[in-house]
Formats: C-alpha cells, sequence, structure tokens
C-alpha cells in the first residue's frame, strides 16, 4: 500500500500478487480479502472496472466466508462498479 500512495501502481500491483498465495498458504481468508480488494482498488483507478469487479467478486466471496464485517461495504462497492460499468457501456 506504501507503493500505491506514492502513485506506484505497477509495483503495488506486483506486491499485492506475491502477497496472495502466501495468504492463500496460511489460509488466511481475510488478508486474501483485503489483498485484493486493494488490488481492485488500483485496477479502479486505472479504469479496468472489469478486472476490479473481478477481483470484487472475489473479495465478496471471501468476505462471506469469513463473516467479515466489511462485507456489506464491499458488497456496495462492488455494486457501484457494475452500475458504473454499465452506464460506460450504454454510453459508448
Amino acid at each position: 500500500s506504501v507503493y500505491a500512495g506514492l502513485g506506484d501502481r505497477t509495483r503495488a500491483l506486483d506486491h499485492y500478487h506475491q502477497a496472495l498465495p502466501i495468504a492463500r498458504e496460511v489460509g488466511d481468508r481475510a488478508g486474501e480479502a483485503v489483498t485484493r480488494y486493494n488490488i481492485a482498488m488500483l485496477h479502479r483507478a486505472d479504469g479496468d472496472l472489469d478486472q476490479a469487479i473481478q477481483e470484487l467478486e472475489h473479495v465478496v466471496e471471501l468476505d462471506r466466508q469469513v463473516d467479515h464485517p466489511d462485507l456489506e461495504a464491499d458488497t456496495a462497492v462492488l455494486e457501484q462498479l457494475r452500475r458504473q460499468r454499465a452506464e460506460s457501456r450504454d454510453s459508448a
């Protein structure tokens, strides 16, 4: 997240993608959800709504599995991005 804060999205994504298999290997589903959420937000910032939505779908599923307190908020972000993508396709 430091690299993301510094504006180095490529480096941030590289580190997040390195963290994902570690979280999975140790069974840290909540950590995986947070990492995927961060990845989704980077894709969103880059305008890649399809990739952001794909990551958020994983986030919501992981939130459900671990009864994460952010489930409702993450679901709302997912729905917002789906609407945004539909609107951008309709205007294209």
